[in-house]
Order: C-alpha cells, then sequence, then structure tokens
C-alpha cells in the first residue's frame, strides 16, 4: 500500500501501528509547520515572534484543517471503522484535520518537498 492510500486510512479502520494515518499525520503537521513558518517569515518581515505564531496558529488549528478537508472533500474518502462510521466520524473535524496532515506527510514522502508546498500554499495559505 503506498503514502497516499494509507493517509486515508483512521486508526479506527486499522489499529495496527504503521497500517493507518497515524504516523503520516506526525509527519505531515511538522512538514506542515515548517511550511507555513517559512511562508509567514519570509513574507512578513516586520511581524515579531508572537505575532508569526499567532499568524501560523491560524493556519494549523484544527477548525482550519478540517475546513481544508472539506473542500477537498476528503471525508468521502476516509476509511473509518464501524464505530466512527455511526458516530458521523467523517464529519468530525478532529479525524478531518488529522486526515489532512496525514495528507501532507504522504505527499512529503512520496513527493518531496516542493510538492508538499504547493499543496499547501493551495489548500492551506491561499484558499
Amino acid at each position: 500500500m503506498d503514502n497516499m492510500q494509507l493517509a486515508l486510512i483512521h486508526s479506527s479502520a486499522n489499529p495496527k501501528p504503521g497500517e493507518n494515518n497515524q504516523r503520516l499525520e506526525y509527519l505531515g503537521d511538522a512538514v506542515l509547520e515548517l511550511i507555513i513558518s517559512e511562508y509567514l517569515y519570509t513574507r512578513h518581515p516586520n511581524m515579531n515572534e508572537g505575532m508569526l505564531s499567532i499568524a501560523r496558529s491560524n493556519f494549523v488549528c484544527k477548525a482550519h484543517l478540517a475546513a481544508v478537508a472539506c473542500r477537498m472533500g476528503l471525508g468521502d474518502k476516509l476509511i473509518l471503522g464501524k464505530a466512527e462510521l455511526g458516530q458521523q466520524g467523517k464529519h468530525k473535524p478532529s479525524i478531518l484535520a488529522d486526515a489532512v496532515e496525514a495528507q501532507i506527510g504522504a505527499i512529503y514522502l512520496d513527493y518531496g518537498m516542493e510538492k508538499a508546498k504547493k499543496f499547501v500554499y493551495r489548500w492551506i495559505l491561499e484558499a
């Protein structure tokens, strides 16, 4: 299974470590923070550290990432366990946000930083 497919598998569907999107989510979170941080740092030279941190938090927060997932139609593609499906997991902001981070991790691993940056710019920064 490739990383892009793995990024869609929630831990409720497959709780085995490495066979769900949790590790990709971990990596994607770090890649996302780096891309957003670099973007803000280079485009806003007059912002101090506190202002940069606040601006970054607006882009990486669960609510914003969940909205991105909705625009992408990502919820419909997620593979969830029966319990999460029954609890409307495909619409839960935390699950949607985590899936976006997992997608970023998968893109980074499969295609490199430049493709990950293009994804973040298109879907998260410029949307």
